[in-house]
């Protein structure tokens, strides 16, 4: 169900795990390398709550210390992607099921060294959704429905406008936005798409997004 994205593991010390030999007499340093990446089951397992349940994808790096066991220490976020997401905590969570083959110097284990891994978050159950997208849809649904009368037969129309609405809300409530900020977020999605209407490809993922959630739920 999950996709797992390593980027290249980047290490303060040279990237590569082959021995770094110096001049004569200096020692033979060897870097951190992977023994246990996670898998698709980790991934499910530390997925943040709320993005996985909204189809919200994301990414976060964070940075380690490699201990002389082949454990990480010290972990701390570099980046997140959407910000205050969850993706950081839930990379340096799952940083616990990390195992490396420790830095070596002249054949012994040492600890200490750090390395840098970015990890990408990804669903193919669900369509791929971001904050932007489901605002610009929830944008154009309510330009529709201001723009003509509402026909109450137009089932459609009706529950595209409420499902892209709720999905949005329940975001901005999850990032922690007040009432007064979500109606406004709205308003200016509206207005938006009022000024600078999406494309028809939007569009029809909009619609196609929507057409999936009313027959999940049987409603036509």
């Amino acid at each position: 169900m999950f996709w797992l994205f390593f980027a290249a593991l980047a290490a303060s010390q040279p990237t590569s795990a082959a021995a770094v030999p110096g001049p004569p007499g200096k020692p033979v340093v060897v870097n951190p390398d992977w023994v246990q990446k996670p898998d698709g089951a980790t991934v499910e397992r530390y997925y943040p709550a709320y993005p996985w349940g909204a189809g919200v994808e994301g990414r976060a790096t964070i940075e380690c210390v490699v201990t002389v066991e082949g454990t990480t220490a010290d972990c701390k976020v570099i980046s997140e992607d959407p910000r205050g997401a969850g993706f950081g905590e839930a990379v340096i969570s799952m940083a616990t099921t990390f195992r490396f083959r420790p830095k070596t110097i002249d054949g012994k284990p040492v600890g200490g060294a750090k390395v840098v891994v970015p990890i990408k978050f990804a669903t193919q159950a669900l369509p791929k959704t971001d904050i932007d997208r489901l605002r610009t849809c929830a944008g154009w649904w309510q330009t529709l429905m201001e723009s003509k009368p509402f026909d109450r037969d137009d089932t459609f129309d009706f529950a595209a406008f409420e499902i892209q609405r709720l999905q949005f809300v329940q975001i901005e409530v999850w990032l922690k936005r007040t009432p007064s900020q979500i109606l406004g977020d709205l308003d200016a999605a509206a207005a938006e798409a009022k000024a600078s209407p999406p494309s028809a490809d939007v569009i029809d993922a909009c619609r196609a997004r929507v057409a999936k959630a009313i027959a999940a739920t049987g409603a036509r």
